[in-house]
């Protein structure tokens, strides 16, 4: 062990009085080039967050509160700049905007349906439902608004809708079940991504149903799936890993968000236009004060942990060495990045990245 490397495991024992909180029921706006949580959305009121949309400027984010049964919206500051519901809207969670920003559309799983309103909320349009769509859990709009894809938890399968909410066709995986959670679309509206917790892995399909691939296998309970702008990124929230895994068009991993944190069954995930961000709802990371066995505190246990992975790659104290993985690259054994991150946590007691 050189001096250098000596002189921060001293600071790393000596660094073990910190106070670690992360905001429940928060949302999570991370950098898209490097991991840096830049924004928690967060106000008193809303709780289990679900769906998000973000408007093509990424000036405002909707988030869905579940058990809120509200919409909120909040600027980049991040401020709550409004909160609305109405239309018997109950247990809200995927939403989608069109693509001037000027419709909302909502997933209202407790009333098995879909709910319309004015993006600034201030009018419920309508609601509709149709084709036994039951318990949907997400939504997406084809480039020109004209399509509706919803998956329907409840029917296992997807419903597929005009704009005004005319039924027109549904489609499943012949071979598997599919218990859908999450629905995007490629940006040329010809492929449909689905998040299936049924078979832990990406399903693909052709816009008018036909099954194409399953991708992805061995993503632990996928909550959801988004794409960059390319299409060749998904952003998969995943309930086993306890993280966001990205992985390329082939399904081979390629990032992931840095550290352990804890994803909820309903939290989804989505991008800006320019792929500069992406956020997600309902995500707890424990790398936000260096509380990687989410106990509460920053002490010695966390410090053991992050040094048993970096020196061996395993750990007795931490459930998994995600933890010690702040850089998101899927290394952690003798990774400077990572020792050098996790130093610059401790002395600042946040997550301060440093360049």
């Amino acid at each position: 062990m050189n001096v250098f490397h000596a002189s921060i495991f001293v600071v790393l024992l000596a660094t073990v009085s910190l106070a670690a909180t992360d905001p429940p029921n928060a949302t999570k706006v991370i950098r898209n080039d490097g991991g840096e949580l830049c924004l928690t959305l967060a106000t008193a009121g809303l709780t289990t967050p679900s769906g998000l949309a973000v408007t093509s400027d990424a000036s405002l984010f909707y988030v869905a509160g579940k058990d809120s049964d509200t919409i909120y919206v909040f600027d980049t500051t991040p401020t709550l700049v409004s909160s609305f519901t109405g239309g018997g809207l109950d247990a809200p969670t995927g939403i989608a905007l069109t693509s001037d920003d000027s419709t909302l559309y909502v997933c209202s799983s407790g009333t098995n349906d879909v709910k319309v309103f004015t993006a600034d909320g201030m009018n419920f349009l309508c609601d509709f439902t149709g084709s036994g769509l039951t318990n949907p859990t997400d939504i997406a709009l084809t480039s020109d608004d004209s399509t509706l894809y919803v998956a329907s938890r409840g029917t296992n399968d997807i419903k597929v809708f005009d704009a005004q909410g005319t039924p027109l066709d549904s489609f499943s995986n012949p071979a598997m079940d599919l218990d859908p959670t999450g629905i995007t679309l490629t940006s040329d509206d010809t492929t449909v991504y689905v998040s299936s917790s049924a078979t832990n892995s990406i399903e693909t399909f052709m816009s008018d149903g036909i099954h194409l691939n399953t991708i992805v296998a061995g993503t632990g309970l996928p909550t959801d799936v988004a794409l960059n702008s390319d299409d060749d990124l998904m952003y998969v929230p995943s309930i086993t890993a306890n993280r966001v895994e990205i992985f390329d068009g082939t399904g081979a991993p390629v990032l992931s968000t840095p550290g352990a944190g804890y994803v909820n069954p309903e939290s989804q995930v989505s991008l800006t236009l320019e792929d500069s961000v992406f956020a997600v709802t309902n995500l707890v990371l424990f790398l936000d004060q260096g509380d990687f066995n989410g106990d509460g505190v920053v002490d010695g246990q966390d410090i053991r942990c992050f040094l048993e992975c970096y020196l061996t790659g395993a750990s007795p104290t931490c459930a998994s060495c995600n933890a010690a993985d702040l850089d998101g690259d899927m290394n952690i054994v003798g990774d400077f990045d990572d020792l050098l991150l996790f130093v610059c946590l401790l002395l600042n007691g946040g997550p301060v990245f440093c360049p």
